[in-house]
């Protein structure tokens, strides 16, 4: 609770010099019409009024200290001289006499001058003599003049202050009356200054006249301090002004809404019809104390009341008007008030809720001063329209916050609401969210603070991060040491606020989230003032957030930061490191939409010097211009490299880690490669449009690939071609290394011709003859690797994520190594290998698919997907499961080589085949069938009759003996003859047999002559050729379609043209030929002649794939289709020479191919012929 720790007879003390509302109503109205009489208004202009018509005055109401009683001192500082004009005329012939003496303090002693101005013309004449000091309480002229008396000076030239009377008399001495001066009573032939403060002021503040407050007094000056005690000598309603008695000089030159309408100086009533004013005790710092204290649910009024002198220094709850525990006061109103001189705060609300504190006024006091909740949790009290100004340091006190680093607004809970504020001068901080609860405020609109040291508005160091958006409106925030400061926040909006003569006007790092800055105007000077005023200032003052922390600032304006008519200029937007606030993954600010008036290189944009700026490129973009009037980007010093010295210049003025590159790209751009063990390798660059530009430089940080051992970085590189080569440190010798080039994100002021490609920077070729072409390299002779294990000469163990990285593979030139070979063995299938070109983040240039080997080692070799050459750096990198595969060694290889090559398969061997000595050599002679349609021999059946269920297995049986020359084939019966001495010559006609001969070697035994049928055994190779099929087999054939049969089923429902009724595969065969629609046919094995014809089963995947189907499917390839894709095991193709003559020629046979295998030899004429494969 409040102070009360201890309770006395069952009361809670209230201390000394108490006002104390327990339990009931305060209702305290000063004001006649609170309505019309504001505490503070805006000073609308001001101007010197010079006296040159002096006022004649009667004794009876002159006193020249203002004092309408008569009783008052006249006060004359060191050096001052106070004049009073008057008419002192021999009223019945009696002297005129004048008494001047010191007054009773204990500084009264000084040394004072008389003149005295009577009817005889000779104006102001001194009466004293100069250079005596007069004691306290001492007269210093008593004389009596008979021609009567025009005026009186009094001249102070001592330090101390005069503070004694002047007195005249009508009746010869005998009793002297002060001299009174109700109206215009100032300094004699000087000046005094008026202010337009409007007409309700004027009309409200007559009544009390007194002293009034001038804030912001000498704008030039930035200081809490900045405010003047003015006393009001005369008031004019009508038009609104008031005349001081100062001069404007000695006032200084405030700013006006006539000229400075957002920086106007405030000027406030400090006098009130009711005052409770406390006498302090011996030490100054206890003064009286009002407390409204446990009043739930009762309407407190306190209005129109000075209160001075109160507030009790260190003392918690001894403030000058204080809220304790009443809960809900609903209608509560604090207004209106003036709180001056107190010892410790303001106005506090504490434990209290809904209270009204409105247009009040506080001037020269100590510690925290408005205060909406003392705990944190008071919720619903409104601060509107209240004036704080001189805002000291206070005293500590328990358990709250630190008063020493005092605020004229402490806000700990924002779930209250603050409306046109004004704080007008803290020694540290104008408003303070000071460790608030993490809401957002209910409400902060049209607030203003100025001549705060510290922060305007000050949101460190507990910080405000509400989970939502809080809203700061309406804000004006000038001559500040910081506008605001904003450390440890998320989620602020700053809207259609003004900015201007801040040192900073934002200060903005270390933050939990981002901010948002929208319809704001930055000024460094006063606008008004822009011609006259140079700027210094810095808009906004931020650190290197993340981009989720980072400041946005939207609609906005930086004005006058450039002025040309200047030697100075201030900074809109400046980098500082504060606190060590920059993150490594730091980003600028988010511009959108914001101007800079005028633009230019050394005012909008700075990078304060910092260590860790000079270790990373820090770069802000000027796209169009409108930063500098040329487009660009600025850029830190450090990051500019040697090419780019004659492209970017140093901006001017507070900043010299930052410059401006014009009409230009930056690029980063990363080199990485593996040094040799015991090398020191440099980077030597070379512009190629300009050779004289190179420069070597050293490696520097980690590589991002750690297959890489060394990393070095170009930054800001113009558009160009670069040589570049590495180069022993010791020797300058050039090295050939494994390297990769990595290029950056263009940035600053990129067109599209002026970016940079990776092949901007050409490595050199080292020559043809310093590398072996498709070396054999170990396993283990890698250059790193990571997380595999080695025996002997094996490297195994591979995993998900490990690699090994060779260095110095040499690929030779653009199309030269096009497969990669490697022994390897495996106990898993599913296992994936990625082959990178560099580390383990390279370019992938092939997949390797390891299967089970059942720790065999096996051969294999994958292709490469890309044209890769010259050196390179290889890396093996698995991606899938563990114990992926073992290895021992690898090769580059050719895509093929005809002869004399280690082969795995026939693909390497080009035409040629993979011999059972793991060497390509040359095919063995094709081997093919020629059928003769209703011929056979008699009796010839040596190698025996067998059960076929289709001719091409009646032709692989003949085939697989190689004593067998020819069989005969009847599909009625599916009976298989086969023969070791049946040749052409020695068949006769049969109705039921069709012959086949075998032909080898290219060459048909006795001369056969040219068949009505062509069949080859085909094994499941990749692809085949029918026309190099052909020319391979030594035929001279013209060709129109070929047939690939599969004995696998066929197409389920497509015979679209129909089922006959075929004698044999060949007629089946002819009768889809006749067909120009038919793509495929259907025949069905065994003794049936069933002959299915399609239009729409056109590839192998429509069909079924069931190896005991009773139907064989023949797919029609058509002229021009030179390669097919043999699938699902051993496969056949039918050649049906449907034009053969019937005089049966000879097909002419060699044992090479024909350079015109389209002309058929016999006739003379050009035939065609169909082929089947089925």
């Amino acid at each position: 609770t409040m102070a009360c720790s201890s309770y006395a007879n069952g009361k809670c003390p209230v201390g000394k010099r108490p006002i104390a509302v327990a339990g009931g109503r305060l209702d305290v109205r000063g004001l006649k019409d609170p309505t019309t009489c504001p505490s503070w208004v805006n000073l609308q202009d001001i101007w010197e009024e010079p006296l040159t018509d002096t006022q004649r005055l009667q004794t009876n109401n002159i006193a020249v200290d203002g004092d309408d009683n008569g009783n008052g001192d006249v006060k004359c500082l060191n050096g001052d001289v106070c004049t009073l004009e008057m008419t002192v005329d021999e009223p019945g012939g009696v002297e005129a006499c004048l008494r001047v003496k010191t007054g009773g303090t204990q500084y009264d002693d000084g040394y004072l001058d008389v003149f005295v101005n009577t009817f005889d013309g000779s104006g102001y004449v001194e009466v004293t003599q100069s250079d005596v000091k007069h004691d306290q309480n001492s007269v210093v002229v008593e004389k009596c003049y008979s021609g009567g008396l025009v005026g009186v000076q009094v001249m102070n030239s001592d330090a101390n202050a005069w503070a004694g009377s002047i007195e005249t008399s009508v009746d010869g001495g005998i009793s002297y009356t002060p001299m009174v001066c109700k109206d215009k009573c100032v300094p004699f032939g000087g000046s005094r200054a008026t202010l337009k403060i409007g007409e309700e002021a004027a009309n409200c503040w007559k009544a009390t006249m007194g002293d009034v407050m001038l804030t912001n007094s000498n704008p030039n000056i930035k200081q809490e301090d900045n405010q003047k005690i003015l006393t009001l000598a005369s008031v004019d309603v009508a038009e609104g002004t008031v005349t001081v008695n100062l001069s404007k000089s000695q006032i200084g030159d405030p700013f006006t809404l006539k000229l400075e309408p957002m920086m106007a100086a405030e000027v406030a009533s400090l006098n009130r019809p009711v005052k409770f004013t406390s006498v302090k005790d011996n030490s100054g710092a206890h003064g009286g104390h009002l407390i409204i204290y446990h009043t739930p649910h009762v309407a407190q009024l306190l209005e129109g009341v000075e209160v001075r002198a109160f507030g009790q220094s260190g003392i918690l709850g001894r403030y000058p008007i204080h809220f304790h525990h009443s809960q809900n006061v609903d209608g509560s109103i604090i207004r209106k008030n003036v709180v001056r001189d107190s010892e410790q705060r303001c106005i506090v609300v504490h434990g209290t809720n809904f209270v009204m504190v409105e247009n009040n006024v506080a001037y020269d006091t100590r510690g925290h001063c408005f205060i909406a909740a003392e705990d944190g949790y008071e919720t619903d009290n409104t601060f509107k329209d209240n004036l704080g100004a001189r805002t000291k340091r206070g005293v500590n006190l328990p358990g709250s916050s630190n008063d020493l680093r005092c605020s004229t607004f402490w806000i700990t809970n924002p779930n209250n609401y603050f409306i046109g504020n004004v704080a007008a001068g803290c020694v540290l901080s104008g408003f303070w969210f000071e460790e608030p609860k993490q809401d957002p405020v209910y409400l902060f609109k049209d607030n203003v603070a100025h001549n705060n040291m510290n922060a305007g508005i000050n949101l460190y160091p507990h910080g405000y991060s509400p989970p939502s958006p809080a809203y700061f409106d309406n804000l004006t925030l000038y001559n500040n040491g910081k506008g605001m400061f904003m450390k440890r926040t998320k989620n602020i909006r700053i809207r259609n606020s003004f900015f201007a003569w801040n040192s900073v006007g934002l200060q903005y790092f270390k933050n939990n989230g981002y901010a948002i800055i929208q319809n704001t105007t930055f000024h460094a000077t006063p606008p008004g003032h822009a011609d006259t005023i140079c700027p210094t200032s810095t808009g906004i003052d931020f650190a290197y957030e993340t981009s989720g922390k980072r400041l946005r600032i939207k609609d906005s304006s930086f004005v006058g930061y450039n002025n040309p008519n200047c030697d100075t200029v201030g900074l809109a937007l400046r980098l500082v490191n504060l606190q060590s606030s920059s993150s490594t993954s730091g980003t600028l600010p988010r511009l959108d939409q914001v101007t800079f008036d005028p633009p230019g290189k050394n005012s909008t944009f700075g990078i304060t010097p910092d260590s860790f700026f000079d270790s990373r490129i820090i770069i802000l973009e000027d796209s169009d211009g409108s930063m500098t009037g040329e487009q660009g980007f600025f850029v830190n010093n450090a990051a500019v490299g040697p090419f780019s010295l004659d492209v970017c210049t140093s901006t001017e003025g507070r900043r010299p880690k930052t410059m401006f590159c014009a009409g230009s790209c930056l690029h980063t751009v990363s080199i990485e490669a593996r040094e040799l063990i015991g090398g020191s390798t440099k980077l030597r660059v070379t512009s190629r449009s300009d050779s004289n530009k190179t420069h070597q430089f050293e490696a520097s940080g980690s590589t991002s690939d750690p297959a890489y051992n060394i990393k070095f970085s170009l930054d800001l590189t113009p558009s160009d071609e670069y040589d570049v080569s590495f180069v022993y440190a010791q020797t300058g010798e050039t090295v050939f290394l494994s390297a990769t080039v990595t290029l950056g994100e263009a940035k600053g002021y990129c067109e599209v011709d002026d970016q940079l490609v990776e092949g901007s920077f050409i490595l050199p070729t080292p020559p043809l003859d310093s590398f072996d072409l498709f070396p054999h390299t170990n396993a283990t002779d890698s250059a790193a690797q990571s997380g595999l294990a080695t025996n002997g000469d094996s490297l195994y163990d591979f995993d998900s994520g490990d690699w090994v990285t060779y260095t110095g593979i040499w690929f030779g030139a653009v199309g030269d190594t096009a497969r990669i070979r490697l022994q390897f063995s495996a106990f898993n299938d599913g296992g994936k290998i990625e082959a990178r070109l560099g580390g383990v983040d390279g370019e992938i240039i092939g997949y390797f698919y390891p299967w089970n080997t059942y720790g065999e080692y096996e051969d294999a070799a994958f292709d490469i997907d890309t044209d890769v050459q010259g050196l390179q750096q290889l890396t093996f990198k698995s991606t899938s499961s563990s114990d992926v595969m073992n290895f021992t060694w690898f090769e580059l290889a050719p895509e093929c080589e005809s002869t004399g090559f280690i082969c795995l398969d026939n693909s390497d061997c080009c035409s040629n085949t993979c011999g059972s000595t793991g060497f390509c050599e040359s095919p063995p002679p094709s081997t093919y069938f020629v059928g003769y349609e209703h011929r056979g021999c008699s009796g010839r059946n040596e190698l025996g009759t067998v059960t076929k269920p289709t001719v091409e297995d009646c032709a692989v049986a003949c085939d697989e003996l190689p004593t067998c020359m020819s069989f005969e084939y009847r599909m009625t019966t599916t009976s298989c003859q086969l023969s070791s001495s049946c040749s052409y010559s020695l068949t006769v006609p049969s109705s039921d047999w069709n012959f086949y001969v075998k032909v080898q070697d290219g060459v048909a035994a006795n001369g056969n002559p040219e068949g009505n049928y062509y069949l080859w055994l085909l094994e499941n190779a990749a692809e085949i050729s029918p026309v190099e099929l052909v020319e391979a087999s030594s035929l001279q054939l013209s060709m129109a379609s070929y047939y690939i049969g599969y004995h696998n089923g066929g197409c389920v429902g497509r015979n679209e043209l129909g089922l006959t009724a075929q004698t044999s595969v060949e007629d089946c065969a002819t009768a889809c030929d006749a067909e120009s629609t038919c793509v495929s046919f259907e025949y069905k094995k065994g003794s049936s002649t069933t002959c299915q014809l399609s239009s729409s089963c056109d590839h192998y995947s429509m069909k079924g794939n069931d190896p005991n189907s009773d139907y064989t499917w023949y797919l029609n390839i058509p002229d021009g289709f030179t390669t097919h894709t043999i699938q699902g095991g051993r496969a056949y193709m039918w050649l049906i020479n449907v034009l053969a003559p019937s005089n049966m020629p000879s097909v002419a046979h060699s044992s090479s191919p024909s350079a015109s295998p389209s002309v058929i030899n016999g006739g003379g004429d050009t035939e065609f012929a169909t082929y089947y494969m089925g």
